[in-house]
């Protein structure tokens, strides 16, 4: 019974030190104490760590604690990605998180963010963290599993300015229903950002527990503010040492409540929460293989962080059905519901850039929809066809001339459009154009695109309805567009778009808008790239006598 006491009593002493707060203002060079985080498991172990010095105003309105640290071969792996967070303790007091580190530092040297600050964010908003000369938010291993390797190193350079690094993890540590996670400073923490059939978690450590909610990281991870975001335990495998970037192995453990604030100095987590998450539903279709699949997701309800982690997840889904690397075109129609019952639908064409992954970045008005201007637009659910076509299915646009040198108003003239396809010989594509009535007297300036590059024919959206009117309407990447410049100018007042708009009204509006264009679309197979410019000259009409 003596030993079971005296156990439980050296658990307590290091796993849960009493909440007792250093100042700043006590911290000096040369004090000696530790610090607590997992480096393997679940369960905190100690290191040590030595003051070196404080920052003042390191970033704004916060000081940063200097900490040399040893033990638990830190000096060979330096400071590692996952230990954000991580409690340090001078004479039995909390003095902050281990969270800042120096690029390509030598010595496993770490800025601490003071708990003072920490406190602070806990209980009201802060302005976003701003670097100082060579000292960087210590990195968060962003735990990835279901990815195939090719979108895992495209991660990387996507999310790695956010202070992320994506590495290979599993979705669940342990077969079957997980009991909450236990919350301990030094304990690892995961934040959520995708789960289901793939999972995405940042992983770091707590800092302190007060009551219902939890400290940690003792940095931002997006800066977002106020947030709604699953937080978990994790388990941590095994330290993988780097001489760029050490980081922990982990998994996701456990429910730990709600990531509610996101802030300069620390992330808070709230117990017993469950945020809402937005499903997600791929389905792929390979047409040569004939394999089929359908992933279900989840991801995180937030307006600048959903739609892209939804394309990130459209983009794995393609790379998982292809299982080649040879030339393949993705025809991809997603609709998009909102909580309020309106619908989005969009569709489109994309390849796989020389054999790399499919990037659907021309999305861009899906991104746009959440975080917009005008209204909350909430996500209810996403779901997404995906099929995967054999061959590269991209054309130029190489060329184009009238089939006339001169027209009348409202005569049909055939505007011949050379176009490349890959790996096939050019063809022509002849577009019938009509001259628009009133048209300038000389040349009628005609141009071609291809429709990624041409903005709807619709007035600048004053409202959500007319933003989901607008993204609705986007041409295709396959659209070949013609347009023919027309008199006056175009302008976008108060949600109606005025065509041929007189120099009165215009000097009226205080606007010169753009200059009016018919536009004839004409769908076609390929991903269109290029532009072309001809002209026709205005042929006047003979009045009889």
């Amino acid at each position: 019974m003596l030993r079971l006491t005296l156990a439980l009593a050296l658990f307590l002493a290091v796993a849960c030190p009493a909440a007792d707060f250093l100042p700043v203002s006590e911290i000096k060079p040369g004090m000696k104490g530790h610090g607590l985080t997992v480096f393997s498991g679940t369960e905190p172990e100690r290191f040590e760590a030595e003051a070196v010095a404080v920052l003042k105003n390191a970033l704004p309105g916060q000081d940063l604690i200097l900490v040399r640290c040893s033990g638990h071969d830190l000096e060979k792996t330096g400071i590692i990605a996952g230990m954000s967070g991580s409690p340090i303790y001078f004479d039995g007091r909390l003095a902050g998180a281990l969270s800042y580190a120096w690029t390509f530092g030598k010595e496993p040297i770490a800025g601490v963010t003071p708990i003072a600050s920490m406190l602070d964010d806990m209980k009201r908003s802060s302005s976003p963290a701003s670097g100082t000369t060579g000292l960087r938010r210590l990195s968060s291993p962003l735990l990835v599993s279901g990815f195939t390797p090719t979108l895992l190193e495209a991660l990387k350079k996507r999310v790695g300015s956010l202070g992320l690094v994506p590495v290979l993890g599993s979705g669940s540590a342990q077969p079957g229903p997980v009991p909450p996670a236990r919350p301990v400073p030094g304990g690892a923490i995961g934040v959520e950002l995708i789960r289901g059939d793939w999972n995405a978690s940042a992983v770091g450590t707590i800092t302190h527990v007060d009551g219902d909610r939890v400290l940690a990281f003792g940095h931002p991870l997006f800066g977002l503010g106020p947030v709604a975001v699953p937080a978990t335990g994790a388990t941590v495998h095994t330290i993988f040492s780097s001489s760029y970037l050490s980081f922990k192995f982990a998994s996701p453990l456990g429910s730990l409540g709600s990531l509610v604030e996101d802030r300069q100095s620390c992330i808070v987590v709230r117990r017993g929460e469950e945020p809402r998450m937005v499903p997600v539903k791929l389905r792929t279709r390979n047409v040569r293989t004939g394999r089929n699949q359908v992933f279900a997701l989840e991801v995180v309800d937030n307006a600048k962080l959903t739609p892209s982690l939804v394309l990130e997840s459209a983009a794995n889904a393609l790379d998982a059905a292809e299982a080649t690397s040879d030339d393949l075109t993705a025809e991809v129609r997603l609709r998009a519901r909102l909580r309020d019952g309106r619908e989005l639908e969009l569709s489109d064409r994309f390849d796989n850039g020389r054999n790399g992954p499919f990037n659907l970045a021309s999305f861009a008005p899906f991104l746009e929809l959440p975080d917009n201007s005008y209204a909350p637009a909430f996500l209810a659910s996403i779901e997404a066809d995906l099929e995967l076509l054999p061959g590269r299915a991209t054309a130029e646009i190489l060329d184009a001339y009238p089939s006339v040198r001169q027209a009348r108003a409202g005569e049909t003239f055939l505007v011949q459009v050379a176009v490349k396809p890959y790996g096939k010989p050019a063809q022509t594509l002849g577009v019938p154009v009509v001259m628009p009535a009133g048209a300038p007297e000389g040349l009628v300036r005609v141009d071609i695109d291809g429709g990624a590059a041409i903005a709807p024919d619709l007035a600048r959206p004053e409202d959500l309805d007319g933003l989901l009117k607008y993204v609705q309407a986007r041409n295709r990447a396959t659209d070949l567009v013609v347009s023919v410049e027309e008199p006056g100018r175009v302008l976008d007042h108060r949600g109606f778009h005025i065509s041929r708009a007189p120099g009165s009204l215009r000097a009226v509006m205080g606007s010169e808008g753009q200059i009016a264009r018919t536009r004839v679309k004409v769908p076609t197979e390929w991903i269109l790239s290029g532009l072309a410019s001809t002209s026709v000259e205005l042929k006047r009409q003979v009045v009889a006598k």
